[in-house]
């Protein structure tokens, strides 16, 4: 079963031509097992402090969000200040000058009763 001869079938012994390998050889990897370590725990750590610092990026998104928020409830505040102003201004404004338009109707109307009489008077 285990000769070298071909007629008596496959044979499962390994080929003598195979050099032996040793666990200071390079096999597969060019990378010995303690290399590997060192680097898997460079990896490990370079992954740990990227989470740490996407959960300080989340901590400074959702405080800048609130900031955010903040300042644009104040914005809208002295926006709606602002606007309330201006309108009772508008009012004012528009009461002086209807008052004024009233003024100037009565004096014409004076105006034109004291024309109506003048014509009768004299």
């Amino acid at each position: 079963m285990f000769s070298d001869s071909p007629k008596a079938g496959l044979s499962r012994k390994p080929p003598s031509c195979s050099a032996k390998l040793f666990p200071e050889q390079i096999r597969i990897s060019i990378v010995y097992h303690a290399m590997k370590l060192f680097i898997f725990g460079l990896i490990a750590l370079a992954l740990l402090s990227a989470a740490h610092r996407l959960d300080c990026f989340g901590q400074w998104r959702t405080e800048t969000r609130e900031r955010a928020i903040e300042a644009r409830e104040e914005a809208r505040a002295r926006a709606r200040e602002f606007r309330e102003q201006q309108r009772q201004d508008l009012r004012a404004w528009r009461d002086s000058a209807r008052e004024q338009r009233d003024r100037m109707r009565e004096e014409m109307d004076q105006a034109r009763e004291a024309m109506r009489d003048w014509r009768y008077t004299y």
